[in-house]
């Protein structure tokens, strides 16, 4: 049975496997990992860059540094939803499957997960930032006992995309975990409606200043190397 269902599933792109709960995982998982993998090496070849010509640098080594920092990362991402499914479980929630997709994890809670209490909402939501930002604190700690080195550039990729995930998780965007936090504190304050127009609109106004942000530091960015070039 479990082996009809693999094939099944792999059939429509990913595989099931039963671990108490489904947890599915999509072929795209893997433009994940080379993803992670190419940051990674880009990462550490830049900080290795002054020392290329010490004896622990070589092409093998970063790549195996690469393919290291890649696996923590899936591990960390992993970790984020663990943190969810925790804090879900504190509340009694259960959790009815968990992923890994090419865009990151996920754990599925039950419709009720969003009619639940504000404070349920706020610390679930919370929970999964948190532990990025626990674990890049970690690594970075560990990076200050190392000497230059390989690995210690490894640990430091590591808390630096732990760092970049936690605080892009926490932009108040609807989809994003900082939305659903967002939300429930607005229900603290304002009916159910209300709630989710207002963080509606914050999400709104923030992807615009965004986006403008964006193409405006793209214009400037412009304006400086065609004045550049002119001089």
């Amino acid at each position: 049975m479990l082996l009809q269902q693999i094939v099944y599933d792999m059939m429509g792109w990913g595989i099931t496997i039963d671990i108490g709960v489904p947890l599915y995982i999509s072929i795209w998982t893997l433009l994940l990992a080379l993803f992670l993998f190419y940051e990674a090496k880009r990462y550490i070849y830049q900080q290795l860059k002054p020392l290329r010509t010490a004896v622990f640098f070589s092409e093998k080594g970063m790549i195996i540094g690469a393919i290291v920092g890649s696996v923590l990362m899936i591990l960390s991402i992993a970790a984020h939803e663990a943190g969810h499914a925790v804090a879900a479980s504190a509340f009694n929630f259960p959790i009815t499957g968990a992923g890994v997709t090419g865009w990151g994890a996920y754990v599925s809670l039950p419709d009720g997960y969003a009619k639940g209490t504000p404070w349920a909402m706020i610390i679930v939501s919370f929970a999964g930032p948190i532990t990025n930002i626990l674990l890049a604190l970690v690594c970075y700690v560990i990076v200050r006992l190392m000497d230059e080195s390989l690995a210690e550039n490894t640990i430091q990729f590591v808390a630096h995309m732990n760092y970049r995930l936690g605080v892009f998780n926490f932009a108040p965007f609807i989809v994003l975990d900082g939305g659903k936090f967002v939300l429930g504190v607005m229900r603290l304050f304002f009916s159910e409606d209300l709630a989710f127009t207002i963080t509606m609109t914050i999400s709104g106004v923030m992807l615009g200043w965004f986006l403008f942000f964006r193409k405006s530091e793209k214009d400037s960015r412009n304006f400086i190397e065609r004045e550049l070039e002119k001089a």
